[in-house]
């Protein structure tokens, strides 16, 4: 019989550190000593060269085959009605990226709520500088009824078109940053057209109510004013600035129409407020034309707009205009600027 080992007749194991050593020089050697040739490494540069070529291609398949365009991803998630009046205008682009798409998304969001909520809006203006007791006015007769009706929805028509047919900015301009807190209501635009749409619409509806009819009538001037001042201004300033002449520029090239979409938003302002005006009895013309109250208004919004516009610029670091960046900060240029169309608002 063998006798059973135990152990003790095995050889003694290293020192600790010895086999610290070892194991240290074989892990510092492995790459040198596993290093592949020049050769190898250039082939293997080709390989993953080659790979990447075909995954690229491949993707590129499959995303032509298999991934819908912007358009039909936005009709699947309910959206027809927007692509509809992008199409309808020339204004539909499917070059937008995931998060210029999410910011046209908050957009529509902003909107949403902003619109309702600029109906009680006119409505406290209405009470605060109007002459409730004196501008009720009776049923219209049908065809000053029908000539409401038409610029009710033309009033309508613009606010939809600024709302959802008016191209989204890409990442790279100014208005993409200018837009993140408070979408369009950051234009002065915006606040005229929303005004004019309301006022058209309660217009409609003043026979019915002293309360709207002592409204629509005492804004009457103020909001066509605001109307006449928004189509001058735009093209007095916006217009002929650099910066917007290459929005436009840069746009036509994508073969989208900025420039006469814009021009359709700033244009009928104008007319709508003139019109507005122009069917309104004489009479009632006459007691609403109040130089004090429409001053008031005129000075009231300024200071509204520009802490709207001042408090975006804390937020986002834009400004709503290109051809405001020439004023900064500087408060002597700032003061000039809003003096002066402070003047014009109040005068139109």
């Amino acid at each position: 019989m063998e006798p059973v080992a135990d152990g003790s007749d095995l050889p003694e194991a290293p020192p600790a550190d010895v086999v610290n050593s070892l194991r240290f020089l074989r892990e510092a050697w492995r790459p040198f000593l596993l290093k592949p040739s020049d050769e190898e490494i250039e082939e293997m540069k080709i390989k993953a060269a080659v790979a990447e070529e075909e995954a690229d291609a491949h993707a590129a398949k499959c995303t032509s085959v298999e991934s819908p365009g912007m358009n039909q991803r936005l009709l699947h998630q309910g959206f027809l009605p927007i692509i509809g009046a992008m199409e309808l205008f020339g204004t539909a682009w499917d070059g937008y990226s995931a998060e210029e798409r999410q910011h046209a998304a908050n957009l529509r969001v902003l909107d949403v709520i902003g619109i309702p909520l600029f109906c009680p809006w006119y409505l406290f203006l209405g009470k605060l500088f109007s002459q409730e007791d004196a501008l009720y006015e009776v049923a219209p007769d049908a065809l000053c009824t029908v000539l409401r009706l038409v610029l009710a929805l033309a009033a309508v028509l613009v606010l939809l078109l600024h709302s959802q047919a008016v191209p989204k900015p890409t990442k790279e301009a100014d208005a993409f940053h200018v837009q993140r807190k408070l979408g369009y209501w950051v234009y002065l635009t915006r606040h005229c057209i929303a005004f004019q749409a309301w006022h058209q619409v309660l217009t409609l509806l003043a026979p019915f109510s002293p309360m709207l009819g002592a409204a629509t009538n005492g804004l009457c001037i103020s909001v066509g004013g605001l109307g006449w001042f928004v189509t001058m201004q735009y093209f007095s300033l916006v217009v002929p600035a650099d910066g917007f002449k290459e929005e436009c520029k840069k746009w036509a090239e994508r073969g989208v129409a900025f420039g006469p979409v814009q021009h359709a938003l700033h244009i009928p302002p104008f007319f709508i407020g003139a019109l507005d005006l122009f069917l309104r009895p004489s009479a009632l013309l006459a007691r609403s034309l109040n130089v004090f109250s429409c001053l008031r208004f005129g000075a009231f919004y300024v200071v509204v707009y520009v802490a709207v516009f001042f408090g975006n610029y804390q937020l986002t670091g834009k400004w709503p205009y290109a051809f405001m960046d020439a004023f900064g900060t500087d408060v002597a240029k700032w003061s000039k600027f809003i003096t002066v169309q402070a003047g014009r608002l109040s005068s139109v």
